[in-house]
Protein backbone atom coordinates (compact mmCIF):
# COMPACT_ATOMS: atom_id res chain seq x y z
CA UNK A 1 0.00 0.00 0.00
CA UNK A 2 0.91 3.72 -0.61
CA UNK A 3 -0.16 6.24 1.70
CA UNK A 4 -0.09 10.05 -0.21
CA UNK A 5 1.18 12.44 1.89
CA UNK A 6 2.21 16.34 2.84
CA UNK A 7 4.73 16.04 5.95
CA UNK A 8 2.54 18.96 7.55
CA UNK A 9 -0.80 18.16 6.75
CA UNK A 10 -2.49 17.44 9.97
CA UNK A 11 -4.86 14.88 8.55
CA UNK A 12 -2.10 12.99 6.91
CA UNK A 13 -0.10 12.91 10.04
CA UNK A 14 -3.16 11.22 11.45
CA UNK A 15 -2.62 8.72 9.44
CA UNK A 16 1.13 7.85 9.68
CA UNK A 17 0.73 8.41 13.89
CA UNK A 18 -1.65 4.63 12.38
CA UNK A 19 0.11 3.07 10.12
CA UNK A 20 3.74 3.33 13.09
CA UNK A 21 1.82 2.15 15.79
CA UNK A 22 1.18 -0.79 14.10
CA UNK A 23 4.01 -1.00 12.13
CA UNK A 24 2.32 -1.47 8.68
CA UNK A 25 4.18 -1.95 5.32
CA UNK A 26 2.96 0.83 3.92
CA UNK A 27 4.90 3.58 1.17
CA UNK A 28 4.86 7.29 2.39
CA UNK A 29 4.94 9.36 -0.68
CA UNK A 30 4.14 13.06 -1.51
CA UNK A 31 1.66 13.17 -4.07
CA UNK A 32 2.66 13.43 -7.90
CA UNK A 33 1.74 16.94 -9.06
CA UNK A 34 -0.24 17.43 -5.84
CA UNK A 35 -2.30 20.77 -6.38
CA UNK A 36 -2.68 20.20 -10.67
CA UNK A 37 -5.25 18.55 -12.72
CA UNK A 38 -2.71 15.24 -12.70
CA UNK A 39 -2.96 14.76 -9.11
CA UNK A 40 -7.03 15.39 -8.88
CA UNK A 41 -7.19 12.06 -11.57
CA UNK A 42 -5.74 9.62 -9.64
CA UNK A 43 -7.22 11.19 -6.49
CA UNK A 44 -10.62 13.81 -7.38
CA UNK A 45 -10.50 15.24 -4.18
CA UNK A 46 -7.31 16.63 -4.97
CA UNK A 47 -6.19 16.21 -1.00
CA UNK A 48 -3.45 14.07 1.36
CA UNK A 49 -4.17 11.90 2.22
CA UNK A 50 -5.06 9.06 -0.24
CA UNK A 51 -4.29 6.05 0.41
CA UNK A 52 -3.27 3.19 -2.89
CA UNK A 53 -4.52 -0.15 -1.70
CA UNK A 54 -3.33 -1.80 -4.74
CA UNK A 55 -6.93 -2.32 -5.81
CA UNK A 56 -8.55 0.94 -5.11
CA UNK A 57 -7.82 5.11 -4.17
CA UNK A 58 -9.48 5.78 -0.54
CA UNK A 59 -9.58 9.58 -0.02
CA UNK A 60 -10.09 11.42 3.36
CA UNK A 61 -8.06 10.60 6.79
CA UNK A 62 -11.08 8.78 9.05
CA UNK A 63 -12.25 6.73 6.30
CA UNK A 64 -8.48 5.44 5.66
CA UNK A 65 -8.06 5.07 9.92
CA UNK A 66 -11.04 2.96 9.98
CA UNK A 67 -10.07 1.11 6.60
CA UNK A 68 -6.49 0.04 8.59
CA UNK A 69 -8.05 -0.59 11.00
CA UNK A 70 -10.45 -3.16 9.88
CA UNK A 71 -8.11 -4.57 7.72
CA UNK A 72 -4.83 -4.56 10.08
CA UNK A 73 -6.90 -4.76 13.32
CA UNK A 74 -3.96 -4.98 15.50
CA UNK A 75 -2.73 -4.04 17.79
CA UNK A 76 -6.19 -2.64 17.91
CA UNK A 77 -6.98 0.85 18.17
CA UNK A 78 -10.81 0.60 18.99
CA UNK A 79 -11.94 -0.58 21.94
CA UNK A 80 -14.20 -3.78 21.79
CA UNK A 81 -16.56 -2.36 23.90
CA UNK A 82 -19.23 -0.76 22.75
CA UNK A 83 -19.45 2.29 24.89
CA UNK A 84 -15.83 2.74 25.08
CA UNK A 85 -15.46 2.40 21.35
CA UNK A 86 -18.20 5.41 21.01
CA UNK A 87 -16.08 7.41 23.57
CA UNK A 88 -13.08 6.90 20.88
CA UNK A 89 -15.27 7.84 18.24
CA UNK A 90 -16.63 11.01 19.61
CA UNK A 91 -13.31 12.25 20.67
CA UNK A 92 -12.24 11.45 16.92
CA UNK A 93 -15.06 13.00 15.96
CA UNK A 94 -14.12 16.09 17.87
CA UNK A 95 -11.20 16.89 16.12
CA UNK A 96 -12.65 17.23 13.02
CA UNK A 97 -16.23 19.02 13.86
CA UNK A 98 -14.76 21.40 16.52
CA UNK A 99 -10.88 21.89 16.77
CA UNK A 100 -10.68 22.32 13.07
CA UNK A 101 -13.02 24.62 12.27
CA UNK A 102 -11.24 26.83 14.77
CA UNK A 103 -7.68 26.27 13.89
CA UNK A 104 -8.83 27.48 9.64
CA UNK A 105 -8.80 30.76 10.70
CA UNK A 106 -5.78 31.12 12.62
CA UNK A 107 -4.34 29.39 9.55
CA UNK A 108 -5.26 31.93 7.63
CA UNK A 109 -4.03 34.39 9.40
CA UNK A 110 -0.50 32.93 9.39
CA UNK A 111 -0.90 33.75 5.30
CA UNK A 112 -2.79 37.07 5.06
CA UNK A 113 -1.29 38.77 7.96
CA UNK A 114 -4.79 41.22 8.39
CA UNK A 115 -3.56 43.07 11.24
CA UNK A 116 -6.56 42.96 13.28
CA UNK A 117 -5.60 42.71 16.69
CA UNK A 118 -9.29 42.73 17.75
CA UNK A 119 -10.29 40.18 14.96
CA UNK A 120 -7.02 37.89 15.74
CA UNK A 121 -7.51 37.97 19.34
CA UNK A 122 -11.74 36.49 18.67
CA UNK A 123 -9.99 33.76 16.52
CA UNK A 124 -7.69 32.73 19.13
CA UNK A 125 -10.55 32.51 21.89
CA UNK A 126 -12.49 30.51 19.85
CA UNK A 127 -9.77 27.77 19.86
CA UNK A 128 -9.29 28.09 23.81
CA UNK A 129 -13.16 27.75 23.79
CA UNK A 130 -13.11 24.76 22.02
CA UNK A 131 -9.82 23.14 24.26
CA UNK A 132 -11.87 24.12 27.00
CA UNK A 133 -14.92 22.38 25.74
CA UNK A 134 -12.30 19.59 25.16
CA UNK A 135 -11.32 19.40 28.65
CA UNK A 136 -14.71 19.18 30.09
CA UNK A 137 -15.31 16.38 27.73
CA UNK A 138 -12.47 14.36 28.83
CA UNK A 139 -13.50 14.69 32.41
CA UNK A 140 -16.62 13.75 32.12
CA UNK A 141 -16.22 10.53 29.64
CA UNK A 142 -12.68 9.68 31.50
CA UNK A 143 -11.06 9.28 28.25
CA UNK A 144 -7.76 11.44 28.54
CA UNK A 145 -5.83 8.33 31.39
CA UNK A 146 -6.45 5.32 28.88
CA UNK A 147 -3.27 3.28 28.63
CA UNK A 148 -3.28 2.19 24.44
CA UNK A 149 -3.15 4.27 21.71
CA UNK A 150 -6.38 4.44 19.88
CA UNK A 151 -7.66 6.03 16.70
CA UNK A 152 -9.06 9.47 18.61
CA UNK A 153 -5.26 10.39 19.84
CA UNK A 154 -4.42 10.07 16.06
CA UNK A 155 -6.86 12.71 14.67
CA UNK A 156 -6.07 14.82 18.40
CA UNK A 157 -2.82 15.00 18.81
CA UNK A 158 -1.96 16.85 15.35
CA UNK A 159 -4.91 19.34 16.06
CA UNK A 160 -3.70 20.23 19.24
CA UNK A 161 0.26 20.38 17.50
CA UNK A 162 -1.15 23.46 15.82
CA UNK A 163 -3.15 24.79 18.10
CA UNK A 164 0.07 25.14 20.50
CA UNK A 165 2.20 25.82 17.63
CA UNK A 166 -0.21 28.81 16.45
CA UNK A 167 -0.68 29.58 19.89
CA UNK A 168 3.56 30.18 19.91
CA UNK A 169 3.44 32.16 16.48
CA UNK A 170 1.00 34.70 17.19
CA UNK A 171 2.12 35.02 21.01
CA UNK A 172 -1.05 34.18 22.11
CA UNK A 173 -2.55 32.04 25.19
CA UNK A 174 -4.66 28.96 24.89
CA UNK A 175 -4.59 29.09 28.58
CA UNK A 176 -3.41 25.25 28.60
CA UNK A 177 -1.78 25.52 32.14
CA UNK A 178 -5.34 25.75 33.44
CA UNK A 179 -7.21 22.47 31.60
CA UNK A 180 -5.83 19.85 33.38
CA UNK A 181 -6.91 17.05 31.21
CA UNK A 182 -5.79 18.03 28.19
CA UNK A 183 -2.90 18.79 29.96
CA UNK A 184 -2.30 15.44 30.80
CA UNK A 185 -3.32 13.62 28.01
CA UNK A 186 -1.13 15.96 25.74
CA UNK A 187 2.26 14.94 28.07
CA UNK A 188 1.40 11.18 27.93
CA UNK A 189 1.05 11.42 24.53
CA UNK A 190 3.89 13.10 23.33
CA UNK A 191 5.68 10.50 24.98
CA UNK A 192 4.54 7.60 22.06
CA UNK A 193 7.05 6.79 19.61
CA UNK A 194 4.52 6.69 16.44
CA UNK A 195 3.21 10.16 17.86
CA UNK A 196 6.96 11.43 18.30
CA UNK A 197 7.68 10.35 15.08
CA UNK A 198 5.13 12.19 13.57
CA UNK A 199 5.82 15.57 15.26
CA UNK A 200 9.54 15.61 13.85
CA UNK A 201 7.84 14.77 10.30
CA UNK A 202 5.33 17.97 11.13
CA UNK A 203 8.32 19.90 11.98
CA UNK A 204 10.25 19.66 8.97
CA UNK A 205 7.42 19.84 6.96
CA UNK A 206 6.94 23.06 8.52
CA UNK A 207 10.55 24.24 8.32
CA UNK A 208 10.04 23.92 4.83
CA UNK A 209 7.15 25.60 4.34
CA UNK A 210 8.65 28.69 6.25
CA UNK A 211 11.73 28.96 4.24
CA UNK A 212 9.29 28.86 1.03
CA UNK A 213 7.00 31.56 2.52
CA UNK A 214 10.28 33.63 3.13
CA UNK A 215 11.53 32.85 -0.32
CA UNK A 216 8.58 33.86 -1.99
CA UNK A 217 8.32 37.33 0.39
CA UNK A 218 6.06 35.81 2.54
Amino acid sequence: MKLYSMPHSPFAARVRIQIYHKDLPVEISVPPGFGEPGYKELNPTGKVPALDTGEMIIPESTVILRYLEESCPEPAMLPVDAARRATVNLFLRFADVYIQPALSPLFTEVFERSGDEAALAAKVREVTDVLTLQNQLMNRYAWGAHASLDLADCALAPMVYYCIWLEKLFSANLRLDELEAVGDWWRRVQQREAVASVFKEIDNGLLGMQERLADNGG
